[in-house]
């Protein structure tokens, strides 16, 4: 291993502020949490978590930010500490060894009156409540075997942000070969289509999840080109639409022998990533890939499911079961995307659509859903094929209460 000298330079003091990036970092710390915790807990926390939501509709990421740290801390018996309070950019997120990269820390809210010391790349940062400290780094030139197949860890760096002694995990990753990647043009019938979009991304304006793409990328640049198409992307693009795709034999399998397929759909604010790695820590997605379903997770929105569809007709699926399934906005959208081939559907505190004819439907709600929503919830759920209310769930935590009943209807329905 090869270190380079770093250079550091002051750059703009603008202060940094929480958006949904950092919003979606802390709801997968709160699903981690939340799985694990007693009924006691989760009861307690409901009241903090439903406050978060609320803050969400209302645009303030940093008072989400906040209300997700302290119903985390609330969950695992503890009490929110400064440096959860901290945020981080590094730019380009994805970056070759060696690279200059832009640092930025900053706070998503204030809950410190004491400065910290950060270290990162070898170098030490303070950082006062309220300030956003940016750097000019040289980053440390690194050999990376390529190995196959490649997972995660052999695409992501050493670079944890060290706060007062304990690591962070900076959201960012390095990769051999970024910008080659970051030039590609894939043809759209590519299963690789919109993984050069994304390394474009990442080192331009950043995206939520750059290990998932690093490591598509690494999985692109590390075999020969007869192994490729045995392996499974793990997003694509599709129309206007990028795709988060989980299959049951990753990284190994062609995709065109898939016969039982699920879309789901987040809810607003969120991503392709909230279902594969929130929502109960992914449980939902893992229980249908463990069964052998491959499951699309797409950018929620009214053209996500033609997308989805267009696109398993260019990969050769043709589903013999296909479930949709989606959470507040997007348990709505699945409502609306009933279709004769559409064997069931499943909705978490569904935020609009109607019962669909001639289709078994789930609906779930949490005991302490928002009084705006509940309602109409409620309404939909007397009509549904099964509905459930969770005592211990409101608009968020419902997915990850409801995951096993949501499943086992699923299994019920598409094994009949």
């Amino acid at each position: 291993m090869i270190t380079s000298l770093a250079a550091m330079v002051v750059l703009g003091q603008a202060n940094l502020a929480a958006d949904r990036v950092d919003m979606g970092i802390r709801l997968r710390r709160l699903d981690a949490a939340w799985v694990k915790a007693s009924e006691e807990r989760k009861k307690f926390a409901v009241k903090t978590i439903n406050q978060s939501v609320m803050g969400f509709f209302s645009g303030k990421y940093g008072e989400v930010c906040k209300g997700l740290d302290f119903a985390t801390a609330e969950l695992i018996g503890t009490k929110p500490v400064g440096r959860e309070s901290l945020i981080f950019r590094v730019r380009p997120q994805i970056y070759e060894p060696g690279e200059e990269v832009e640092v930025s820390i900053g706070w998503a809210y204030n809950n410190l009156m004491e400065p910290l010391t950060l270290k990162w790349e070898g170098h030490e940062f303070t950082i006062k409540p309220g300030e956003t400290v940016k750097r000019k780094v040289l980053t440390q030139a690194r050999m990376m075997p390529m190995i196959y197949p490649p997972f995660h860890d052999s695409v992501r760096g050493k670079e944890d942000f060290e706060v007062n002694g304990v690591k962070l995990d900076s959201g960012s990753a390095w990769l051999v070969n970024a910008r080659r990647f970051e030039t590609m043009r894939l043809a759209e019938s590519s299963p690789w289509a919109g993984v050069a979009q994304l390394v474009g991304s990442a080192r331009g304006d950043g995206i939520e999840s750059p290990f998932a793409v690093a490591d598509s990328v690494a999985r692109m640049d590390s075999v020969v080109p007869e192994k490729q198409d045995e392996l499974s992307p793990v997003y694509a693009r599709s129309g206007e639409t990028m795709i988060r795709i989980c299959a049951p034999d990753a990284p190994f399998g062609k995709l065109a022998q898939r016969k039982k397929v699920m879309i789901v759909l987040h809810g607003a604010g969120g991503s392709e990533n909230m279902f594969p790695e929130s929502y109960g820590a992914g449980r939902f997605v893992k229980k249908a890939t463990d069964e052998g379903w491959l499951v699309l997770s797409p950018q929620a929105t009214g053209k996500a499911v033609k997308d989805c569809r267009d696109w398993m007709e260019k990969q050769g699926i043709k589903p013999e079961k296909l479930v949709i399934g989606g959470h507040s906005m997007g348990g709505g959208i699945a409502l609306m995307a009933a279709a004769d081939d559409v064997d069931a559907i499943v909705t978490f505190a569904p935020a609009g659509g109607r019962a669909p004819e001639g289709i078994p439907f789930f609906v779930a709600v949490g005991a302490h859903e928002m009084a705006m929503l509940k309602g109409s919830v409620d309404a939909l759920g007397k009509q549904a094929t099964e509905f459930k209310t969770y005592a211990n769930a409101e608009h968020l935590m419902v997915v990850a209460e409801a995951t096993d009943d949501a499943w086992a209807f699923v299994k019920r329905v598409t094994e009949k």
